[in-house]
């Protein structure tokens, strides 16, 4: 049984994923600076879900340290 507000959040990242590369469809999606862009498309998405949400530097902070962690993972 799966919860409805991990499908939610699952949901918004792939729907981000699918406006930001709309938005970059010229160069494929390649953006080196995305989390500037995703941020603030979280900020306001989130902050109906979660009744509140990290400022824009912050969630840019977390998107980067993700990034590093995950891209750590992979190597």
């Amino acid at each position: 049984m799966s919860d409805p507000r991990i499908d939610d959040l699952a949901g918004l990242l792939t729907e981000t994923a699918e406006r930001h590369h709309a938005a970059y469809e010229p160069s494929c999606g390649f953006d080196p600076e995305w989390p500037l862009w995703y941020a603030p498309f979280y900020q306001a998405h989130l902050g109906e879900r979660l009744g509140g949400v990290p400022t824009r530097s912050r969630l840019t902070h977390l998107l980067v340290a993700a990034d590093e962690a995950f891209n750590a993972e992979v190597s």
